[in-house]
């Protein structure tokens, strides 16, 4: 999604570490963009 400066992008993983086990999460991750550049970044996510 992308509005006025801003863009977001939804990632996902699924993943088994040797001592966790698996995890699953999915986020989304919100940046904003001033003269061509990144310069800010917001990460919300939600791990089973």
């Amino acid at each position: 999604m992308v509005s006025d400066g801003y863009f977001s992008v939804n990632m996902k993983m699924d993943a088994t570490f040797k001592d966790k086990g698996r995890q699953k999460m999915d986020e989304l991750c919100l940046y904003k963009v001033e003269n061509g550049k990144i310069t800010e970044t917001n990460y919300f996510y939600n791990q089973e």
